[in-house]
């Protein structure tokens, strides 16, 4: 991939420095804060685009950085072929549209219309926001794709807002002091929060304490709340006294202090937060957003508050909650006013119910609501009010969308690129894709595992993972090259593959017989296969249940009974489940009993620990041959391991490619079905995980391209990966009905 990366002390001067030596057309792929400054990455053209164009033989796939045998061009080569000849008729296109002068574009004299970006910012006022955050949105959202405006709106919002999702930060305890000015709900929504706490039988882990001692019955209402709920509840009536309070209840998980209500307008905002021990690390203050009030209004308290906050000696100010949504028409300005001075919404409030009335919503929530339509009311602006207040601006629209084909269609051209040259599995997934009636053949496993005798990878060690049919159906083997932590490659064992497993090793051993082959299997071989095995010296190693007997010291005893008694040494850190865990191993000499003849193994405990908690949170048991040296086999262990537990990931994740393939034209064929997920399984996992720095940005412009979302999860990596096919697909179509 071609790309050229940017460095200043901000976002602007990035820009400048990129535009100044590519042009205004060059694609930005991502943008992000580091060290000293910022890092703007961009896709420079493809000088060789004629040569894309061009026929060219393809493998049916190849693993990363390895050599293809030539193969039959298939369909796929047609669908490249069609892509590269559309980009270039885009770029000309362009060309004429930029060369020529508006009348002789459109036959007529150019009127003035919105801008894009006036039109966009039109859409966001009518739904509330500011024109401010509407901007700051049009920026964010540059070099994404969308199908609408208000599409665009709500991912931009959704990108920018930080909110809890959940109630994980109540839980989890801290100081709590909720400011604002009077009336917007803070009494109220503190005896919410204690209710919601002391529910879950912390009621001796929760205090109250109140500053308002000036307001009639300000200190007598929290004082009731403390006695409905059976917590602790105080009022404290000078700095020093809340201080001193505040020191003595340090063993409560969870102390929530109301304040006095002082309007931002009042000179005392000052004087009453400085009560605040703002100099303790473990409080922070709160800034309750009344959702009823103007945006003007809110936008104001915000910054009262944050200006007197952060003046204070260890002030600071970061979380919100929003009150009153029950009552609110629409609570878009109190979204806007969090969104744009960076505050992270807790949670909402939304009535008068004390145990109940409060809740959690993700940033996508929060952002649907600012798009759901609005009533029209009294002081609703009429529609055409909006072209005065916006402005209009001189603006060709032919070139606006010129410029917006050409830079997706080099956005999608670099995708395609990317995973066709560095994702294995993509480029079978491709031709499967663009064409049905060849799709029996590439499902040859012997098609597939040929690509590997003419790469470096055939004449390495290789590990391949069979796995249990499910459901009567073949699962994919996996296999891993010496040095590459991802699969591969894969394939489907079909009909016309040996059944057994000695018959399958020497079957693979004939395929790649440069390569030291070691066989990982789901359960232990049987007496007779391992006999087999060893006689053909084919190395394997098989996960086992906890509860299986072996025999160790003379004494039988279940696995995990025997790992009980064992030393384990740590061995890294590896991926389970999305989460970072400890891996530590141990292992001894065994022997497995069958028909009466017992064999020596070698007998392995994994165990996957929190590093935090240090508790256990899962464990695995294997047995092997034992044939390598103490020297390295802890190393061999944890990779092993940690290869084991991504076969274990590519399961469910290659169940739900064929769940989303059903729909698609291979649901007539299983099989094709089967394979092609096997395929589509393997590209979302090594997208998900590649750690390159180009393998972050492509993750990115993957799922920007398919507007799958923002969060690479493997899930959506698999949706990304399959629209992409799809995307592909359709416009091969397009072109050839052109053609036609």
């Amino acid at each position: 991939m071609n790309t050229r990366q940017f460095f200043a002390p901000t976002h602007r001067e990035a820009m400048k420095r990129l535009r100044a030596e590519l042009g205004n057309e060059a694609m930005i792929l991502s943008s992000r804060n580091i060290d000293g400054g910022v890092e703007v990455v961009a896709l420079l053209d493809y000088d060789d685009i004629d040569t894309v164009s061009k026929p060219k033989t393809v493998a049916a796939d190849v693993p990363p950085s390895l050599p293809a045998p030539t193969l039959e061009t298939g369909a796929s080569d047609s669908t490249q072929t069609m892509m590269a000849s559309l980009l270039s008729e885009m770029q000309s296109m362009k060309a004429v549209l930029s060369s020529a002068e508006p009348s002789a574009r459109s036959g007529r004299t150019a009127k003035a219309v919105i801008s894009p970006e006036d039109t966009f910012v039109r859409a966001g006022i009518q739904h509330g926001l500011s024109e401010t955050l509407c901007r700051t949105l049009w920026q964010q959202t540059a070099n994404q794709a969308f199908e609408s405006v208000d599409a665009r709106l709500e991912d931009g919002l959704s990108q920018l807002l930080s909110v809890s999702e959940h109630d994980e930060w109540l839980t989890r305890g801290g100081i709590f002091a909720l400011v604002g000015p009077t009336g917007v709900g803070k009494t109220t929504t503190v005896a919410k929060l204690a209710a919601r706490f002391s529910m879950r039988g912390s009621k001796e882990s929760i205090a109250l304490i109140t500053t308002d001692t000036h307001r009639v019955g300000g200190r007598e209402q929290l004082l009731t709340y403390g006695k409905l709920f059976g917590v602790e509840a105080y009022a404290a009536r000078s700095r020093e006294e809340l201080a001193e309070m505040v020191g003595r209840l340090s063993n409560k998980r969870l102390i929530l202090i109301d304040t006095v209500g002082v309007g931002q307008r009042d000179e005392r905002v000052s004087e009453q937060l400085a009560m605040l021990p703002l100099n303790d690390q473990r409080l922070r203050p709160v800034l309750v957003l009344d959702s009823t009030r103007h945006g003007d209004t809110l936008d104001d308290v915000a910054q009262v508050y944050h200006k007197a906050i952060t003046e204070l000696p260890g002030g600071r100010v970061a979380d919100c909650i929003l009150s009153k949504t029950d009552e609110a028409l629409h609570i878009s300005s109190a979204i806007d006013v969090a969104a744009r001075h960076h505050l992270n919404v807790l949670c909402l409030t939304n009535g008068q119910n004390i145990t109940e009335h409060l809740i959690w919503q993700r940033a996508q929530g929060l952002a649907k609501l600012v798009m759901t339509p609005r009533p029209e009311t009294a002081f609703s602006m009429p529609s055409e009010l909006f072209q005065a207040q916006v402005g209009a601006t001189e603006v060709s629209v032919p070139d606006q969308w010129a410029g917006q084909v050409l830079r997706e269609g080099r956005r999608l051209n670099a995708c395609v690129h990317y995973l066709r040259d560095e994702v294995g599995g993509f480029r079978t997934l491709e031709r499967l894709w663009g064409s049905r009636d060849g799709a029996q053949a590439l499902t040859d496993p012997g098609q597939q595992i040929g690509a590997l005798k003419h790469s470096e990878a055939g004449f390495g060690r290789l590990d391949v993972f069979w796995q249990k049919k499910a459901n009567g159906s073949a699962k994919p083997a996996l296999l891993f090259s010496e040095f590459d932590a991802l699969p591969v490659a894969t394939f489907l064992p079909v009909k016309g593959l040996p059944v057994s497993m000695i018959g399958r090793a020497v079957w693979l051993s004939e395929q790649v017989p440069e390569a030291a082959l070691r066989h990982h299997f789901t359960q232990l071989p049987d007496h007779t296969t391992r006999e087999a095995l060893a006689q053909f010296g084919v190395s394997w190693r098989a996960m086992v249940r906890g509860n299986m007997k072996i025999e160790h010291g003379g004494e039988r005893m279940t696995m995990a009974a025997l790992a009980n008694e064992m030393l384990f040494d740590d061995a890294g850190m590896v991926l389970h489940k999305d989460r970072e865990l400890r891996l530590q191993l141990g292992w001894l000499d065994a022997a497995v009993e069958e028909g009466g003849v017992d064999q020596s193994v070698r007998f392995v405990a994994a165990r996957l620990v929190d590093p935090v908690t240090q508790e256990r949170v899962t464990s695995r048991y294997g047995l092997d041959q034992g044939l390598l040296d103490q020297r390295n086999y802890l190393e061999d262990m944890a990779l092993w391991i940690s290869r084991t537990l991504t076969v274990e990931a590519h399961g469910p994740l290659s169940r739900r490619a064929e769940n989303e393939l059903a729909s698609e034209a291979f649901a007539s064929d299983a099989l094709v079905r089967a394979f092609a997920a096997s395929q589509a399984s393997m590209v979302a996992w090594r997208l998900k995980h590649d750690r390159s720095d180009n393998g972050r940005i492509m993750r990115d412009q993957v799922l920007k391209m398919t507007r799958t979302g923002r969060q690479p999860s493997a899930n959506a990596m698999l949706k990304a990966t399959l629209k992409l096919c799809a995307m592909v697909n359709a416009l091969g179509q397009c072109a050839l009905a052109e053609a036609g």
